[in-house]
């Protein structure tokens, strides 16, 4: 079993929020990038997370997931290196 940790989710306003900002969802200030290694981190502990949602259909935040701990982690998305912490979560045994 495998959890999929999508960088969208961890976008840091909706697309209202983006308007007001002036910044595309592109742009890496647009993203939690702690939240998510501290979400990774805490997966790879074995512990729960709340893992916030973005929903693409009306570019809201949704109400967070309870994500369980699973032996595999799968980051994906637009800027999965940006973070310079991402590579020491990297477990490739």
């Amino acid at each position: 079993m495998a959890t999929v940790i999508c960088l969208d989710d961890y976008h840091l306003n909706d697309r209202e929020g983006r308007k007001v900002s002036g910044l595309t969802a592109l742009n890496t200030a647009e993203q939690k990038f702690d939240l998510m290694f501290e979400h990774v981190q805490a997966l790879k502990n074995g512990e729960t997370v709340m893992k916030p949602i973005y929903n693409h259909v009306n570019g809201t935040l949704d109400t967070p997931e309870k994500i369980e701990p699973t032996p595999v982690i799968i980051i994906e998305g637009l800027h999965p290196f940006v973070d310079e912490r991402v590579p020491q979560l990297e477990d490739p045994a």
